[in-house]
């Protein structure tokens, strides 16, 4: 099944023409495994088209930290942006894509997992340079 979903994602990312594409996990409401444990799946999907690339289950005894580097290890996305939500805002993944895939990312969100950082971002003058449309 694996080999499918990758034959079919690289067959999508070749037809899409994009610019963006998104991570998330999520829980499947209703799915559970053999061992009584949810099912977890990260996801790579691209903004403007709402197309599912990439797609992992989580491990029980991991969590999607990790496993964003895996998922995205055989997809190109050089000059490409990758967003993800806070948990992700982490300096290996901000490394992998930069200097490993070449993309660019933006982090949507900085919580209570980056202390430091979101400390530091508080501290910025944000009226100074609202965002532009």
């Amino acid at each position: 099944m694996e080999a499918l979903d990758a034959a079919i994602g690289a067959w999508l990312l070749g037809t899409a023409g994009f610019e963006a594409m998104a991570v998330d996990g999520k829980v499947l409401k209703g799915a559970v495994r053999a061992e009584g444990a949810q099912v977890h799946l990260l996801s790579a999907f691209l903004h403007g088209q709402g197309v599912t690339i990439a797609q992992k289950q989580i491990a029980r005894k991991t969590n999607e930290i990790p496993e964003l580097r895996n998922l995205l290890q055989d997809v190109n996305i050089a000059g490409k942006v990758v967003t993800a939500d806070a948990l992700h805002a982490q300096r290996e993944t901000a490394r992998f894509l930069v200097e490993d895939k070449k993309a660019d990312y933006l982090f949507t969100a900085v919580k209570g997992n980056q202390r430091k950082l979101r400390d530091r971002l508080t501290c910025l003058p944000w009226g100074d340079f609202p965002p532009q449309r």
